[in-house]
């Protein structure tokens, strides 16, 4: 039974004293905030369409007198709270009382509109206060940041000017390293700095993506990237529920960050991974960030002056920023999970084999990712001289290097760009093996104990190929050896299609959709799970990781574009019907991004699954184990999951051990590939 907070209302009326503090603007559309310790209280319930209509208020933490809070508000561009409100924050406010933030009979400044009387309100005696967020949801991809309210943070000298949101703080668009533009294009991150003095950094919007070779973020054409692109892409967006303020200096109070690794089709300013509400729902602290790919990112010569990984070292240097600054922002630096999906799991792998990222993050989440084999610098050296001789002739070393850094990006873009092994052998171009920012291959890295010993999830989707594919293969194909064979040489080998008509573990009847789902299946085990059970198997057993727990994903919500065969959802109030659980089907679940794409509620299970989703990955972001206390849910008022994990616990990876999660009832079962991933492994085998 959590306790009824008792109420000091501020009964309007005349008060005399002063507040001796100062902010940008009194208006709402440029209110900054004092930097003071202050949580946004808001129950996220999961329900995406009623987050607007979700009651939002700001609970600040630094005792005032009530002149003091009113005027605080009124600088933030907001009142006390009236007193007759406090009772829609009940829970929110029990929660704080769970995490030792306020005292079961704490008493909040809060105004009595209601009262008709009128008193002398004392100057001398202090109180933590509650004001009202007016702030707008955000829930478009564009949204107009520079009309939201205003919040700053300092940190070494630096003020960053963010806003304020209904769900949560934001920093958008902060440089954490120089860019990489001309002299520094082809060059190692150097870490941010300004010389000025009291530098205020408007970090109240988005910044360019990185520059890409075609997908949704190649420029703007899906609607999906107004922002733009370019090499100056070096930026860091932050999501944060509470700030801790100038003065408070006390750990405990911090959150875990968890840090997002955004996949190969996308950037960090992707709306899909707006991480308002996961960062309300679980208490944590969200970091996104870009950084160099593909000809900026991966190019190598191997000869001292361009040695590649330039990508990895971006991500790094992501890292380092957040372990210097993350605190004045809320977040915990020795409590950092690494996550991502598809090509951001793969760069997961790369911060888990990487001597540089190494005590740096205490966590990491790998979802769908394909985990194909690292590239050696002679790999990369061979394939890319001959692209670059193109353009630089027979220039060497220093010299290649800036012929390389005078060429504008078109005619980079346009002009340097190579492969390495053949389309289906899954090379990981963005990770070359040279013992310095990459270790060794991953099962091979585990194996010889050179991972960096994490606690560690993994897992994926049950028919990834669907959306992978695109429209390669017909969906009414008829014959399995035919649709097996048409993919041969292209997304896998020519001895492949043999063993998978030998071996009989895709052949699940004569049905001619079939042949579709079973070609879906033996590309998804090929490509992405088979993979994924391979290294965690070899990690287990060479005792790797602090903790290791697999899931397989039985729910799936496609996003919005992309979806080449409208099929990987089912439609609205029947939740019966056949679909397929894609690639990416899980991203809307993790973050809880729908209402920003205005995806409707196809039943209620879609909350509960995202609920419970977003609880177990913020229960391993904060003590790296998947299930959340009961006493934690019920703080929170999380009834759907705690029903769960009344009868439920996610057991530990034993070697075998796999979550089924699903809403309301996932299980646990044995590695569900285990018989496919047989056949697999007679001809991929992780290095």
């Amino acid at each position: 039974m959590f306790p009824l907070f008792m109420l000091v209302a501020l009964l309007l009326g005349n008060v005399s004293g002063s507040y001796a503090g100062s902010a940008t603007s009194s208006s709402k559309e440029g209110a900054t905030s004092l930097t003071l310790k202050s949580a946004i209280l808001y129950q996220n319930d999961g329900n995406w369409t009623a987050h607007a209509g979700t009651p939002s208020s700001i609970l600040f933490l630094d005792p005032k007198t009530e002149i003091e809070a009113k005027e605080i508000c009124a600088q933030n561009g907001e009142v006390l709270l009236d007193a007759q409100e406090l009772k829609k924050f009940q829970t929110p406010l029990q929660y704080q009382t769970y995490i030792g933030a306020i005292s079961p009979d704490e008493q909040f400044w809060t105004s009595g509109s209601n009262s008709p009387r009128t008193f002398i309100i004392s100057q001398k005696k202090t109180r933590r206060f509650i004001c009202t967020n007016s702030a707008p949801l955000v829930d478009t991809v564009d949204a107009p940041f520079y009309s939201f309210p205003k919040v700053n943070v300092s940190s070494n000298g630096t003020t960053y000017m963010g806003v304020r949101d209904h769900m949560a703080y934001r920093f958008l668009g902060i440089p954490f390293a120089l860019q990489p533009v001309n002299d520094l294009r082809l060059a190692y991150p150097i870490q941010w700095y300004t010389n000025e003095t009291n530098y205020v950094l408007n970090a109240t919007t988005y910044g360019p993506t990185c520059p890409a070779n075609g997908g949704y973020f190649d420029g703007n054409s899906y609607g999906l990237n107004p922002w733009g692109n370019s090499e100056a892409c070096l930026l860091m967006n932050i999501f944060t529920p509470y700030l801790p303020g100038v003065d408070d200096s006390d750990p405990g109070n911090l959150k875990p960050v968890m840090f997002w690794l955004h996949g190969g089709g996308g950037t960090a300013t992707d709306a899909t991974y707006d991480g308002a509400s996961l960062t309300s729902r679980s208490d944590v602290v969200l970091v996104s960030i870009n950084w160099r790919g593909s000809n900026f990112g991966d190019i190598s010569f191997n000869d001292g002056y361009v040695d590649g990984n330039y990508g990895i070292a971006d991500i790094v240097a992501g890292l380092q920023w957040v372990h210097d600054h993350i605190r004045e922002f809320g977040g915990n630096p020795d409590s950092v999970t690494v996550f991502g999906q598809s090509a951001g799991g793969e760069s997961v792998m790369n911060m888990v084999r990487s001597p540089k990222a190494a005590g740096l993050f205490t966590a990491a989440i790998l979802h769908s990712a394909a985990l194909g084999p690292a590239v050696t610098q002679e790999e990369v050296a061979n394939a890319t001289v001959p692209a670059v001789k193109e353009v630089c002739g027979d220039a060497i070393g220093a010299e290649r290097l800036s012929c390389l850094r005078n060429l504008s990006l078109d005619e980079f873009m346009n002009n340097i760009t190579w492969t390495v092994g053949e389309s289906y052998d899954n090379v990981d171009t963005g990770a070359i093996v040279d013992g310095i920012w990459i270790a060794g291959q991953s099962v091979a890295a585990a194996r010889e104990g050179k991972l960096n010993r994490v606690h560690f999830m993994s897992g994926s989707m049950p028919e990834e190929g669907e959306s992978l594919l695109g429209t390669m293969i017909l969906q009414n194909a008829t014959d399995f050896n035919e649709t097996l064979w048409s993919l041969a040489g292209s997304q896998y080998p020519d001895d492949w299609p043999p063993l998978v008509e030998e071996s009989g573990a895709w052949n699940n009847g004569s049905n001619p959709i079939n042949a579709y789902n079973n070609t879906i299946n033996a590309f998804t085990t090929v490509h992405l799970t088979c993979p994924g059970e391979q290294f965690i198997k070899a990690a287990y057993e060479a005792n790797a990781f602090k903790s290791y727990y697999y899931y397989n994903n039985l729910r799936a919500y496609a996003l919005s574009y992309y979806d080449p065969y409208d099929s990987c959802t089912f439609p609205v109030g029947e939740p019966d019907a056949l679909y397929y659980r894609c690639h990416s089907g899980d991203l809307y679940e993790v973050f809880g991004s729908y209402y920003i794409f205005d995806q409707p509620v196809r039943t209620p299970d879609d909350i509960g699954h995202t609920n419970l989703q977003q609880d177990m990955w913020g229960s391993f972001a904060w003590t790296g184990n998947p299930n959340p206390s009961k006493e934690y849910l019920k703080a929170r008022g999380y009834e759907g999951s705690l029903a769960v994990f009344e009868k439920f616990s996610w057991d530990s990876f034993d070697g075998s051990a796999s979550i089924n999660l699903d809403y309301p009832r996932p299980y646990m079962s044995g590695l569900p590939w285990a018989e496919k991933c047989g056949v697999v492994e007679e001809l991929y085998r992780l290095p």
